[in-house]
């Protein structure tokens, strides 16, 4: 399993998005912003914290700074520090549902699986369109061995970014523990023949000799 892709799962603001969530231009807050998103690209996680910090500091109330920074907390294993940076960002934005979706996200980090399912269902209330949510109640139903559930939700996130290798060897584990062998012959075969990734076609080959 795995948690995030790539940063299309993140909320990455540019300074037109800024201006919209701001109302107005702040320069220095933006930068710091941007510089947060390029590390976060990076895989630079404190380098990100940092910079988001810088950000709020500037700004207390910009609430995609707080999940952001969460998001990079999460990566760094620090799931209790994401998830109150999420709990900050609802309190300011009861409505942002990439806020829900990424604490979903560092409460399954830390084994909360049921809450982790409530997050991400309220996520995609606010938003049907959110991969990430779907990603993470997926994965969340996945190890609770709710496999039906765990292959539902990587089909609604297939329908939004059918282009994601993982999602669909995902889904192909899921088939296989509920017996759908040839649906799962299917999405490993489609893994593979998308991937360029030679970890996961590594596995999605081992699945396929197992089934065949």
């Amino acid at each position: 399993m795995y948690m995030f892709r790539n940063m299309s799962q993140l909320v990455l603001l540019t300074t037109v998005t800024m201006a919209m969530m701001l109302g107005c231009g702040v320069p220095v807050t933006q930068q710091h912003m941007e510089q947060g998103n390029r590390y976060l690209e990076q895989g630079l996680w404190g380098n990100a914290t940092a910079e988001y910090t810088e950000a709020i500091q500037l700004d207390p109330c910009l609430t995609l700074a707080y999940v952001n920074r969460a998001l990079a907390y999460t990566h760094m294993g620090k799931y209790e520090t994401a998830i109150a940076d999420c709990t900050k960002a609802i309190e300011l934005d009861p409505d942002l549902a990439i806020a829900y979706s990424n604490r979903g996200g560092a409460k399954w980090g830390k084994g909360a699986y049921d809450d982790a399912i409530v997050d991400c269902t309220k996520a995609i209330e606010l938003d049907v369109m959110l991969t990430s949510a779907y990603i993470h109640r997926g994965m969340s139903y996945w190890v609770k061995w709710e496999y039906d559930k765990a292959a539902a939700d990587f089909s609604s996130a297939i329908d939004i970014d059918p282009c994601d290798a993982q999602l669909y060897y995902n889904r192909g584990y899921c088939y296989s523990k509920v017996d759908k062998v040839d649906d799962a012959i299917s999405d490993f075969e489609q893994c593979i023949a998308i991937s360029d990734n030679p970890g996961l076609i590594y596995s999605a080959e081992i699945m396929l000799q197992r089934l065949k």
